[in-house]
């Protein structure tokens, strides 16, 4: 009988080799599982099973839905269903003694292929985008001195562009801490 490694027995994506992309395809082919990876973001990454469902709700609800009904099935279908494939493909891990859903350092692998969306509809991607093309537009029109901009030192514009940058990252940085100690730990 021959030797077996303990890494044989291990699928590829949890020797951080990361995620299979049809992996990820099949976690982000159903509605609820991107509602809740979202939602595990916005909570810094973790969330009881009871918070995960109610935001699901609110979600899918409308005026004529018995939210009760849908309470239940929403439950149902995270417990017996999404947060199952979402642990197999160790994109969460759930512990069923605290019924806390945890996102892992694998789930960064998912966030490439799911654009999340925040509540005001700008994800950071792009406001840095917009951000640096304005500054810079500004910029090279103070430079250039064209019309209105010819009038305006490029010294104070350089400085709050700047000061605003920083701002953005600190509040980035800061929202998210939690995930970002996280990460360090596991």
């Amino acid at each position: 009988m021959g030797v077996v490694s303990v890494v044989d027995h291990v699928p590829a994506f949890s020797r951080g080799d990361g995620l299979p992309e049809p992996e990820i395809h099949d976690v982000l082919r159903n509605e609820r599982r991107r509602a809740a990876l979202q939602f595990l973001r916005e909570r810094a990454g973790e969330a009881h099973i009871n918070e995960l469902t109610t935001a699901i709700v609110h979600r899918e609800a409308d005026q004529e839905s018995d939210t009760k009904s849908l309470r239940q099935s929403v439950y149902s279908s995270l417990h017996q269903t999404h947060i199952p494939k979402l642990e197999g493909a160790d994109v969460v891990a759930y512990d069923e003694d605290s019924n806390v859903v945890r996102l892992t350092t694998n789930s960064r692998a998912v966030d490439r292929y799911l654009h999340l969306r925040p509540a005001h509809g700008v994800s950071w991607g792009e406001y840095y985008q917009l951000f640096a093309v304005t500054s810079l537009l500004v910029t090279l029109l103070v430079e250039m001195e064209v019309a209105v901009f010819a009038a305006i030192d490029p010294l104070p514009v350089l400085t709050v562009a700047l000061v605003v940058l920083a701002l953005s990252v600190g509040y980035q940085l800061w929202t998210r801490r939690w995930i970002y100690v996280r990460s360090l730990f596991s």
